[in-house]
């Protein structure tokens, strides 16, 4: 059985201070999937940047991401210790959406994977991108953390335990699942994830 997070009152008052209400996660998940693989359906770099965020990757994740942290033929990749908040790294499964969009990138997949493709260099913030995705979605308060959000209340509804959706998110609260966080599986709830993802969006897809 997977242990349950009890938060103490004090974080329990504090997230809820800060956090973005979601409230239907299921739907929302489906209509910022759909946006995104039909905004960026010719553009891949696009289309894996925001699937990456879709499947609960932070910006900072995603803009340091290296080709070499990816491998193809186990469909892994790795977020290094000095690339994450919690000073370990971390290996997640790839899903096929973004699968498929990495490997159309036209790039010599060495160096950063998301690179501008005016400079050459580091992604700033996505804000014109993101812009694209409020207008189509109607979903005026989207940010790069918001993907998160979204991901956690339409997981939630399907009822994956939060367990799993933490370490999904590479997440971890020393105050309250220390013992449990410290050898989190990473790469399983990362399939988990990528599983009720696609669950989800086909379900409403099917229904539309």
């Amino acid at each position: 059985m997977v242990p349950k997070i009890e938060l103490s009152p004090a974080h329990k008052k504090l997230n809820k201070s800060k956090k973005k209400k979601v409230d239907d996660g299921t739907e929302t998940l489906t209509i910022v999937y759909k946006a995104i693989m039909s905004l960026y359906a010719d553009n891949p770099l696009y289309r894996a940047l925001f699937l990456f965020a879709v499947h609960g990757r932070r910006w900072n994740e995603i803009r340091t991401l290296d080709w070499k942290d990816i491998d193809f033929n186990k469909n892994r990749y790795t977020i290094t210790l000095d690339r994450n908040k919690i000073d370990e790294s971390q290996t997640y499964m790839l899903s096929k959406d973004i699968f498929d969009a990495l490997i159309d990138i036209h790039d010599d997949m060495h160096g950063l994977v998301f690179k501008s493709p005016k400079t050459g260099k580091e992604l700033s913030t996505p804000k014109r991108q993101l812009h694209k995705i409020r207008e189509k979605t109607g979903i005026e308060k989207l940010t790069m953390h918001y993907f998160r959000n979204i991901l956690v209340s339409a997981m939630g509804e399907v009822g994956v335990a939060n367990t799993v959706l933490s370490a999904s998110l590479g997440h971890t609260n020393l105050n309250t699942v220390h013992q449990f966080y410290l050898t989190a599986n990473h790469t399983k709830a990362s399939e988990v994830a990528n599983s009720t993802i696609a669950q989800i969006t086909q379900k409403k897809e099917h229904k539309s």
